[in-house]
């Protein structure tokens, strides 16, 4: 056999830190507190702006990105996120798969190049962290 990649890590000392996207706030919010509750710790961001302003001062250990955004799509924003990180578990969120306001094709697009996660809105922070904690095991 050939090992190509090993990446030994120690168990967090600390809870894993999440950063929560959405255009509603209160969806971001209502997430957040539910994550929180579970025993991680999250924040919620109603802008792209917001986002890369905490970024600069702070480090998240998985994301959650609304995919419809007021100006398009999300898809701008995934790529720098995998670009500042390549192997954090990031989930793709939305209400509107199989509208006419979401190219079904450029989602999955997007889901299969970056390998992110997928979640239906509504969300319960219960399914979410399950996604989640599946993600980091398999990292």
């Amino acid at each position: 056999y050939t090992v190509r990649r090993l990446i030994i890590e120690p168990k967090p000392d600390r809870p894993r830190r999440f950063a929560i996207l959405d255009d509603d706030i209160d969806v971001a919010q209502s997430l957040a507190v539910g994550l929180v509750e579970l025993g991680f710790e999250a924040t919620a961001f109603a802008t792209e702006a917001q986002l890369e302003a905490a970024l600069r001062f702070d480090s998240f250990d998985a994301f959650v990105i609304d995919w419809v955004l007021p100006n398009g799509t999300a898809q701008a924003l995934i790529t720098k996120l995998r670009n500042h990180n390549a192997t954090c578990p990031i989930a793709l969120l939305t209400g509107k798969a199989g509208s006419k306001e979401v190219d079904e094709k450029e989602l999955v697009a997007t889901i299969e190049k970056h390998e992110l996660l997928f979640l239906q809105k509504p969300v319960t922070a219960l399914i979410a962290a399950s996604q989640f904690t599946a993600a980091f095991a398999n990292r």
